[in-house]
């Protein structure tokens, strides 16, 4: 008796279905003053990117960012992140406006999905924008005092290749100054499998040939 082709296939099918790679990968991205010890260091993981007038420590955009220490009433900052503001010295008399704050990340350029989330608190209200989507707002005055989740996994949001991330923060006098936390993502797709996927691929082969060569034995 001849056997239907399609069941004989069906195992190999199986296995292939069972290695296919499901690739996925971290978002490497950094909260403010990530593992810097002292004040006012340079933050390189931050620029500014303009949007006021009057700091006397940038003349071309973009500028450096350093670290300081939390203003009284200011949230204080978890290890090992730092507030961050435009001065490379105590100021606390910074120009009324908008401080720009940015940040990036790369994605490969076949990813299929992504997401991305942080906490972060500004003196003195502001806006966090992902590739120019609004994804957290903060009102009021007193933004400095608590840490404001946000997070975005909309894939129309992300972006092949560069990302950029900027925290636009309002000041409206005195300090001025941006807190980022706990920030992290993760995405699937790309060109990258995970080694666990290595595993699954090689025994999966494996089984392929298996059945391949007890199937020529019949």
């Amino acid at each position: 008796m001849m056997r239907n082709p399609k069941y004989g296939l069906l195992p190999i099918v199986i296995v292939l279905m069972a290695v296919a790679p499901a690739f996925a990968g971290s978002i490497t991205v950094y909260g403010t003053g990530y593992n810097l010890t002292s004040n006012f260091e340079p933050d390189l993981n931050y620029v500014l990117q303009g949007g006021f007038s009057g700091i006397q420590t940038c003349s071309n955009f973009p500028c450096t960012t350093y670290t300081m220490p939390a203003f009284p009433g200011w949230y204080p900052p978890d290890t090992p992140w730092q507030w961050i503001t435009p001065y490379s010295s105590e100021n606390d008399n910074a120009p009324v406006g908008n401080y720009d704050y940015r940040t990036t990340f790369m994605l490969p350029s076949n990813f299929s999905s992504a997401t991305l989330s942080g906490m972060t608190a500004m003196d003195n209200s502001g806006m966090v924008y992902l590739n120019g989507d609004l994804i957290l707002t903060i009102s009021g005055i007193h933004g400095f005092e608590a840490l404001h989740p946000f997070s975005d996994s909309t894939r129309s949001d992300f972006l092949p290749g560069l990302n950029t991330l900027d925290f636009v923060v309002n000041n409206i006098g005195g300090p001025t100054g941006l807190l980022v936390e706990n920030i992290s993502g993760s995405y699937n797709g790309g060109s990258t499998p995970e080694p666990g996927t290595f595993l699954l691929l090689g025994s999966g082969v494996l089984g392929f040939i298996g059945v391949l060569r007890r199937r020529l034995r019949r």
